[in-house]
């Protein structure tokens, strides 16, 4: 039980941090930008949408091999069982 509640509590800090630091670089990169261009926030508002995009592509695959971890250890659980 206390493992189920470790694995959890560790898949959602790896999802926060998928999202997290893809947006965070991005923006970074997008503020430098604009200052070294002298431009009014057209690069971090790009650079915020590749990082969004990015950011939630991580965590989409994150969750896929999460679900795909979980389907074995069920069925390795059943087959354990029968």
């Amino acid at each position: 039980m206390k493992k189920e509640i470790f694995s959890n509590l560790q898949l959602i800090s790896e999802l926060g941090l998928a999202i997290a630091i893809p947006v965070i670089i991005a923006v970074l990169v997008g503020a430098y930008l604009d200052r070294k261009f002298a431009l009014s926030g057209i690069f971090t508002l790009i650079f915020l949408i590749f990082g969004l995009g990015g950011g939630f592509l991580g965590a989409y695959r994150l969750i896929k091999k999460a679900a795909q971890a979980g389907n074995k250890d069920a069925e390795i659980k059943e087959k354990n069982n029968n």
